[in-house]
This record gives structure tokens, C-alpha cells and sequence, in this order.
């Protein structure tokens, strides 16, 4: 089964980079799994500019101004429901005396902490249901 992500190809075998667009470069790789395409800030806030034809400082200023909202938010403890999209909220993971530092294997204490969860709305979760299985993959 082959995936196409902009200059990456992948199956099960064979990865297949093009080099600066000149030529291609072709490795054989095990079990190397690609990771999903992303839609980054910058991405949007292009997206935005050419949509609604806004000054594209003007759309970063408000959707940094928007994190630091929610942040803010998360931050005294508020749960931060957006109506059709989701709600965001913090939980408190309790500490423990034996933990692993993945990285290194040594046994070390965690704390109690706060962890930012988000859950998705209903909307948010019809509007998604059928996308991965409706996904297009090229054989």
C-alpha cells in the first residue's frame, strides 16, 4: 500500500525522497511509519488572508491573542467550552513515588500535576466520523 505526502512516498519497504526536486533518492527502510499531514498556524493564517482578504499581522495578532485567552484560562482553572468544536479543561494526575524516565530507565517521583485534556464536541466528532474511512489511499 502506497501513501503520497507532498515530496515523501512510503510502503511497506521503500521510502522514496526527492532531493531539492532534481532527483530521487530511493532507501530501503523497515517498519518506518509516516507521520499525518498538519495543519500548522502558519497555515491557517494564510488561509485566512486569502479567504477574507485580512492583514495577515492582524490574523496572528488575534489567533495568539485567542491561545493566550485559553491559556489563561486553563490556567485559573476554567474549563473553556466552544459550543460545536469542544471543551477544553484541566485534570489533576496524581503524583507517584515510582516512575520512569523513559529516556533513561531510572526510577524517579512525579509530582501531582495538572494535565490540559481537550474532548471534542458532538459536531466536531460527526463531522469527523467517516473521514478515515472514506480517506483516499493510492495503490
Amino acid at each position: 500500500m502506497l501513501f503520497r505526502h507532498n515530496s515523501i512516498v512510503l510502503n511497506n519497504n521503500y521510502r522514496c525522497v526527492w532531493n531539492t526536486g532534481l532527483r530521487m533518492i530511493n532507501r530501503f527502510v523497515e517498519g518506518v511509519t509516516m507521520a499525518e499531514p498538519k495543519l500548522t498556524k502558519a497555515a491557517i493564517i494564510e488561509s485566512l488572508h486569502e479567504k477574507h482578504g485580512l492583514n495577515r499581522s492582524d490574523i496572528h495578532m488575534i489567533i495568539d491573542a485567542f491561545f493566550e485567552e485559553v491559556k489563561a484560562g486553563l490556567k485559573n482553572d476554567l474549563v473553556i467550552e466552544l459550543r460545536g468544536f469542544g471543551t477544553f479543561e484541566v485534570r489533576t494526575r496524581k503524583g507517584r513515588e515510582r516512575a520512569r524516565n523513559p529516556k533513561t530507565g531510572a526510577i524517579v517521583a512525579v509530582e501531582t500535576h495538572g494535565v490540559a485534556i481537550f474532548r471534542p464536541g458532538k459536531e466536531l466528532k460527526d463531522y469527523v466520523w467517516d473521514l478515515r474511512e472514506n480517506k483516499a489511499v493510492i495503490d
